[in-house]
């Protein structure tokens, strides 16, 4: 069965979500019987898209930054020939990394989504 507030699928035997808590309604009668209304199933749809859209923003920015902070580091120990060529690909990562910050605050906000 389905919950009213959230969408998450849940047993037919619960009396509460699994995913927030709400009281369901209906618990005992079997899923077929259920209907799921059009308007839940498609915040459901919406909040998995997102989700999925924040874990991708997630993983470019952490590469992003794991990239820079380990050219920064390199640059340290590399002769003159090489240090100017980390310095720039470090920079370039870690401005690259603000930049993608900004879009996926602005994703979120046009979502309505708190992080």
């Amino acid at each position: 069965m389905f919950c009213q507030e959230c969408g998450e699928e849940n047993r037919n035997d619960r009396k509460f979500c699994a995913n927030c808590g709400a009281p369901l309604r209906d618990y005992t009668k079997p899923r077929e019987n259920l209907v799921m209304p059009d308007d839940v199933n498609n915040t459901h749809i919406k909040n998995l898209k997102i989700k999925k859209t924040n874990l991708i923003f997630n993983i470019i920015l952490g590469i992003l930054l794991l990239i820079g902070i380990v050219f920064l580091i390199v640059t340290f120990f590399t002769v003159d020939n090489l240090q100017l060529t980390f310095s720039i690909i470090s920079l370039s990562s870690l401005i690259l990394y603000i930049i993608i910050s900004i879009t996926k605050m602005v994703y979120n906000k046009k979502h309505k989504i708190e992080e």
